[in-house]
């Protein structure tokens, strides 16, 4: 066999091996888009609880609660939404 033969054989798995790195790093993309995107969708159905919990409660301390409930959701959601804007996610 001769050098350029064992030269261009090397080469092809060097291709082999990026595409398999670029391909490892867009299926990475993805399921972290699809974790923040699942995320939102959670805290929607976690504060629309939070905020039917909050209507129909008439205990001043479990008011709190529900208020503070409501302010840690607010604040996740404001995260993950900054995550989507920076990742330019678009299925929100």
């Amino acid at each position: 066999m001769s050098a350029i033969a064992i030269k261009d054989q090397g080469l092809f798995k060097s291709k082999d091996k990026r595409k398999i790195k670029t391909q490892r790093k867009e299926k990475a993309h993805i399921s972290e888009e699809r974790e923040i995107v699942e995320a939102l969708e959670a805290l929607k159905r976690e504060l629309n609880l939070l905020y039917n919990q909050f209507n129909f409660t008439t205990d001043p301390s479990l008011i709190d609660g529900c208020i503070y409930g409501i302010k840690a959701a607010n604040a996740k959601y404001t995260f993950y939404l900054k995550q989507c804007k920076e990742k330019q996610i678009r299925a929100v």
